[in-house]
This record gives structure tokens, C-alpha cells and sequence, in this order.
């Protein structure tokens, strides 16, 4: 399992123009429902960093190890 999605801490905070960076590089675009999502977001993968459980409030969701490997595969 993958858990890029716990690094989405307010989904709700993105509008029109931040989803539209989605296709930029080093971004992956999350559709409503991947993860359990309410919303689409975006994930910026050039700035992951390592956080402890403790600073997570609660799972929003999770992926599959697969969904997205090629498209982070692709970035490196």
C-alpha cells in the first residue's frame, strides 16, 4: 500500500487553478473517489516529505500501491 494520500491534509483548500496544475510536472491529479477523496485534488509530488503518524488527525484514505506508480515512476 501507498499512502501519498495522507499527505493531502485539507482537500478542500485547492480551487480551479491549482487542479489545473495537475499536468504540470511533478504533479499527479487524484479524482474524486481515488482514496476515498471527497473532491479532486492535486498532489505535488517534488515536495513529498516524510511526516510522523502523530501529526495526522485521521486517514482520509488510502491507494493502491499500483494506481499511481508509473505516473511517480515517470517524474523520477
Amino acid at each position: 500500500m501507498c499512502s501519498i494520500v495522507n499527505i493531502l491534509a485539507d482537500e478542500g483548500a485547492l480551487g480551479k487553478t491549482s487542479l489545473r496544475l495537475a499536468k504540470a510536472p511533478g504533479n499527479i491529479g487524484l479524482t474524486a473517489g481515488e482514496g476515498n477523496l471527497s473532491k479532486d485534488c492535486v498532489v505535488n509530488i517534488s515536495q513529498i516529505l516524510v511526516v510522523g503518524r502523530s501529526r495526522f488527525a485521521s486517514r482520509i484514505g488510502v491507494l493502491p500501491y499500483n494506481t499511481r506508480l508509473r505516473q511517480t515512476r515517470d517524474f523520477a
